[in-house]
């Protein structure tokens, strides 16, 4: 059934329980979390990892960033949207 016009969606109906954990520990706007830890809570429940962090990414829930820090490399993180 299709919502009816002006009627909220609930975006956590359609994630999976791996990336509703993700999106948990990154509740707000702005929130980060470093690439590795966000692939890890995925990984728990999903088979493909990676593939539930783009579909994220695609839904514009989520982006990935680089954040310099003083270390040699930049970090990778993942920053809610």
């Amino acid at each position: 059934m299709r919502p009816h016009r002006g009627s909220m969606v609930n975006v956590a109906d359609f994630l999976s329980a791996g990336q509703a954990a993700l999106l948990e520990r990154i509740p707000e706007t702005g929130d980060i979390l470093d690439l590795d830890a966000a692939v890890a809570i995925l990984a728990r429940t999903e088979p493909h990892a990676y593939g539930a962090l783009v579909t994220l990414m695609n839904k514009g829930i989520v982006s990935a960033d680089f954040v310099d820090t003083s270390y040699v490399d930049p970090e990778i993180v993942i920053r809610r949207l």
